[in-house]
């Protein structure tokens, strides 16, 4: 069982609409995992097919600190998947827990056997041990 975590990006004065943005999730036994954006598209990305791993910021997200950069200087609001907003983001992504030398182990071993196992490319830690996926979540 997970929770997903959405940023709703750039608000409408008028009528409210935003753009909605997959930041990550957050799964029972796991360490968050978060979504990786990078800036431009790989030649084997075909976006009218739906495989676009493009930034919708102008630049490339793929580590933490990227993902403190977003919510600290672009409008917009966190929620999860059940509607609760999270006030303030930055000290939310701040007091996430990067996974300790143990369960990064073992999060890796589990990887390795599972049958969704993604290519470095698409699947990866940054420098604080926080996983990043450039594909969409299960």
């Amino acid at each position: 069982m997970g929770t997903n975590f959405f940023w709703l990006d750039s608000p409408c004065d008028h009528c409210g609409r935003y753009e909605t943005i997959h930041v990550g999730k957050s799964s029972g036994g796991w360490t968050f995992s978060f979504r990786a954006y990078r800036h431009q598209l790989s030649d084997d990305e075909h976006p009218e097919w739906g495989y676009s791993h493009e930034s919708p910021f102008g630049y490339p997200v793929l580590s933490r600190n990227d993902w403190r950069k977003v919510f600290d200087t672009r409008d917009g609001f966190l929620k999860n998947e059940y509607g609760t907003c999270i006030l303030d983001p930055v000290k939310w992504v701040d007091a996430l827990a990067g996974p300790t030398p143990e369960e990064r182990y073992k999060e890796d071993q589990e990887i390795r056997r599972s049958i969704f196992q993604l290519p470095a490319h698409e699947e990866w830690r940054d420098a604080e041990g926080f996983r990043f996926k450039t594909v969409e979540f299960c």
